[in-house]
């Protein structure tokens, strides 16, 4: 009996030191690792952005290639994300969530860990000699983790840099090898270009006929605050990027939607109405620049299509990726000029 007790004593001391030593500890971690990539930043930013590409560089999705992962469905702005879910305990399931995003020079995440909490990822792209320095960071300080795990956390977070950073350093050099082995992408007046597979989407907008010299960003603009105003009264969640739609386009008059894509099709109302485009086929130009300078970007991807041996007949759209709000450069205003391809 008195040897159970001395042991319990023992255990109970070890149990009393160990928490008091966790006070401490550091309440946090940060993993950073870097390379330099040698291309500019558009390529290794577009292999992070969206998460459809992760596949080709990240390490933990070789884990278990039969994980199940399902994508929202516009990738590569803000409120994207993915969540993977394995029966391998190493990669587990979770969610990855873009927070916020400065096009070509950072994307924040956060990664939410199936009952583990949530951490703050970041890639940061500079120039430097020779390309492009991309930098992939890691933050965590115990954000919704379970109570019980608080304490070992604290431990955790000295051995942190050491269990994620040689993953780090597999992942970028992936990166750094995708990148710099990648055919360059064909460009249509000096813009890259690719055709991809645009999912259906659900929109919520204000389509009307107007005068083509009645056009301007004004107008857009307080259609976008309308459409806007009525997902708030219908608890609607934007999902994607604001875009407009030119359904007719002639030198007097222009048939057009300003648009903004929604979780759920809402109730359409006299001015807003919802519906859902369906997917297709599409060039995609991803063009920079004032949104008045575009004319000359349409009629040289007209002529790339028709020489291609292909036709676009149906509505082209305009995605805002880059918030005017946010950036004031306007060499740096990303918009996705879209032509569906029949």
């Amino acid at each position: 009996m008195k040897v159970l007790k001395t042991i319990g004593l023992a255990m109970a001391g070890l149990i009393f030191l160990i928490v008091i030593i966790s006070f401490f500890l550091p309440g946090s971690y940060h993993v950073e690792r870097t390379i330099i990539v040698q291309t500019d930043a558009s390529l290794p930013f577009t292999l992070t952005k969206d998460f459809r590409e992760w596949d080709k560089w990240l390490p933990w999705h070789k884990l278990d290639t039969t994980m199940a992962k399902t994508y929202s469905e516009e990738q590569g702005v803000e409120g994207s994300w993915y969540t993977w879910n394995s029966q391998n305990p190493e990669a587990g399931k979770g969610k990855v969530t873009i927070l916020k995003l400065v096009e070509n020079e950072y994307i924040e995440n956060e990664m939410a860990f199936d009952g583990m909490g949530t951490t703050i990822a970041t890639f940061t792209f500079e120039p430097a000699e020779g390309g492009t320095k991309v930098l992939w960071a890691l933050d965590g300080n115990g954000k919704g983790m379970p109570w019980y795990w608080l304490i070992p956390s604290k431990y955790f977070n000295l051995m942190m840099d050491r269990m994620v950073g040689k993953d780090f350093e597999k992942g970028l050099a992936k990166l750094k090898e995708v990148c710099e082995t990648m055919p360059k992408p064909e460009q249509v007046a000096g813009f890259d270009i690719e055709e991809r597979v645009m999912e259906s989407v659900k929109l919520a907008g204000i389509r009307e006929k107007i005068k083509t010299a009645d056009m301007n960003s004004n107008l857009f603009g307080k259609w976008f605050g309308q459409v806007s105003q009525e997902m708030q009264k219908q608890k609607l969640i934007p999902n994607g990027a604001p875009r407009t739609i030119y359904y007719q386009y002639g030198s007097k008059q222009v048939e057009v939607e300003a648009a903004i894509p929604v979780a759920e099709i809402g109730h359409s109302k006299e001015v807003v109405k919802f519906h859902e485009m369906p997917g297709m086929n599409v060039l995609v130009v991803k063009y920079y620049g004032d949104y008045n300078k575009v004319e000359s970007v349409y009629i040289a991807a007209y002529d790339y299509i028709k020489a291609k041996g292909k036709a676009s007949t149906g509505a082209p759209m305009e995605i805002y990726i880059t918030d005017p709000g946010m950036e004031k450069d306007t060499a740096k205003w990303l918009t996705e000029i879209v032509f569906p391809l029949d």
